[in-house]
């Protein structure tokens, strides 16, 4: 007699090397990505005789439930069914973190390098001081400007201090403070 694990491994191997069978699907108009319905794992399941009924076929894909090779992703019950309820192999969750983590990385990316340049454009239309501008001469000071990012508390500029006298610059978002020291150039 095989054990239930190796049985149960072996024929998820099978089922997952199917083409098309683990696919991304929608039901109830949200999408589940990389995942089998318990129905279509059935289908195949009685179709290549690794079983003689839907109901034994039912009792092969709880098989997989409980040897946690597969979990159910439309729902938090651990009872296979013989419907379009929806399963994914835990083999392919971690498949599909990484590609999400991938994702996430490159949105990122995006977000902080290629996006700069239309950050800055904006910030100098916006500024009124700089409204009168042609859009060419906007481009052309875009190009010397330099996006930073300050946290809240972070001095941008200090008093008596002179480390770029020739800077100049704007809040494209969030607020600041300005806070003169007491002394003789306080005014």
């Amino acid at each position: 007699p095989v054990a239930p694990h190796a049985r149960a491994r072996e024929v998820l191997l099978r089922f997952r090397a199917i083409p098309n069978q683990i696919r991304d699907r929608r039901k109830h108009m949200r999408k589940y990505r990389m995942c089998f319905s318990g129905s279509d794992f059935i289908s195949w399941a009685v179709s290549s005789e690794l079983c003689a009924s839907r109901t034994s076929g039912v009792e092969l894909g709880q098989l997989l439930l409980d040897q946690n090779l597969v979990f159910r992703v439309d729902v938090a019950k651990s009872v296979f069914k013989d419907k379009n309820a929806l399963y994914r192999c835990f083999a392919d969750e971690a498949q599909f973190a990484k590609i999400a983590e991938d994702l996430r990385d490159k949105h990122n990316e995006l977000m902080e390098g290629e996006h700069d340049d239309l950050i800055i454009l904006k910030g100098l239309r916006d500024a009124a001081i700089l409204r009168v501008l042609p859009k060419q001469a906007l481009a052309i000071l875009s190009e010397s400007c330099q996006l930073l990012t300050f946290q809240q508390g972070d001095a941008i500029i200090e008093q008596g201090i002179e480390e770029d006298d020739e800077a100049m610059y704007i809040i494209v978002t969030g607020t600041v403070g300005v806070y003169v020291s007491g002394g003789p150039h306080a005014g």
